[in-house]
């Protein structure tokens, strides 16, 4: 790390503060009635104004509506304002102006370019404000951005400097497993059997179906560490069975582990007819298993977090597509019953979506929420005749 750099005076809650100042002024100038006599009503209009600018990361232009908000010496006060992108930007422009200038500042504490920065993550859900990614790219240039949550960052980064914290504290007990024990599946990702902190002796048994096909053999690859990729985790031995059966089909391999307290990994497997079975024996280095060994192997583990966000952004695409092929059939359902805009709003979502589906994660996870809304509303939605009834 290079230099570090925060200002508890720039974040959403002074952002929030503007904009319902900016409110309760226009509540004055309207109805002529002061919001802030009014606590209950403070504490409304505070939380819809905060909904109302997370929304126009999204959208040109907000309507904040609220009937029967307060009350003034002329009666009710029913809310009803609306509020652009560009009239909030220009409220919290002074805000934004300190964003770029402590971007700037780092950049000189660092001693370095924009040229020399590979790639940005934003974390905190202010950094979807388009404003305050604007001044974070003319500092430090539009370089790639990192596909992650905003607030999956902040959670994640957290969670791992805790981890840390807890990992260089904690004494390795002659009595636990330092590292997990498991198997390599598909893509090369590594599964848990034994996992960390066992209490040893231990045991296991897992099974695992498997298509064995005449003559084949099948080999099942046993590792001891943590990382999600078996190539950054230590290979302790195979397992390689032949199917010397007259067919080919499906098997129910079972899996036994023990560990005992020398680090001696006893791995076997059979299946139900003994038809099939091996099985080894290995003793796990103490090298390996060293507190600062451990160490090394679990801070590796934790700092690769951007494997995990890529997991994360991949089931959010799926999600995308998957409400792309339910708000399309709802829409081919009852397109001739339904009233024009609201066809017209479920044509958009869908555009707005497919055209967000290989961009940048955020903006798609918002597009998301906007249209299974609009599905919901669809597939609510009755004739005038059936709402009366």
């Amino acid at each position: 790390m290079k230099t570090h750099l925060g200002d508890t005076s720039i974040g959403g809650d002074q952002f929030d503060y503007i904009l319902v100042e900016h409110f309760v002024t226009q509540i004055a100038k309207l109805h002529s009635v002061d919001i802030h006599e009014d606590k209950d009503a403070l504490a409304t209009l505070t939380e819809v104004v905060e909904q109302a600018k997370v929304k126009l990361s999204s959208e040109p232009e907000v309507t904040v509506s609220l009937p029967y908000f307060t009350v003034s010496g002329h009666g009710p006060v029913h809310l009803n304002i609306t509020i652009s992108r560009a009239e909030f930007e220009k409220l919290v422009n002074n805000l934004i102006e300190k964003i770029r200038d402590k971007c700037q500042i780092v950049l000189k504490e660092a001693r370095i370019t924009d040229n020399d920065i590979g790639e940005i993550v934003f974390t905190g859900g202010m950094t979807r404000v388009p404003k305050i990614r604007e001044a974070i790219y003319e500092v430090f240039g539009k370089h790639q951005t990192a596909q992650m949550d905003p607030e999956e960052a902040v959670v994640i980064g957290s969670a791992i400097q805790a981890a840390l914290l807890v990992e260089e504290r904690h004494e390795v007990s002659k009595d636990m497993l330092p590292l997990s024990i498991g198997v390599e599946c598909d893509d090369g990702i590594f599964a848990r059997v034994i996992p960390r902190h066992t209490t040893l002796p231990a045991k296991q048994k897992v099974k695992i179906p498997v298509w064995f096909d005449q003559g084949k053999r099948l080999c099942i690859r046993v590792f001891v560490g943590d990382h999600i990729l078996v190539e950054h985790n230590t290979h302790l031995g195979d397992i390689e069975l032949i199917n010397n059966r007259p067919y080919q089909g499906p098997v129910d391999l079972e899996l036994a582990f023990e560990v005992d307290k020398g680090y001696v990994v006893k791995v076997s497997a059979g299946n139900a007819d003994d038809q099939f079975e091996t099985a080894f024996e290995k003793v796990i280095d103490g090298k390996l298993m060293s507190k600062d060994s451990v160490n090394n192997v679990i801070r590796n583990a934790l700092l690769d977090w951007p494997m995990y966000a890529e997991d994360i952004n991949a089931r959010i695409r799926n999600m995308a597509r998957f409400v792309i092929n339910t708000l399309s059939d709802v829409l081919s359902l009852r397109k001739d019953e339904l009233p024009k805009d609201c066809c017209e709003d479920a044509v958009k979502a869908l555009a707005d979506l497919q055209m967000a589906l290989d961009g940048d994660v955020t903006m798609l996870k918002d597009k998301v929420l906007a249209a299974k809304s609009i599905e919901s509303t669809l597939l609510q939605w009755r004739p005038p005749s059936e709402s009366k009834d």
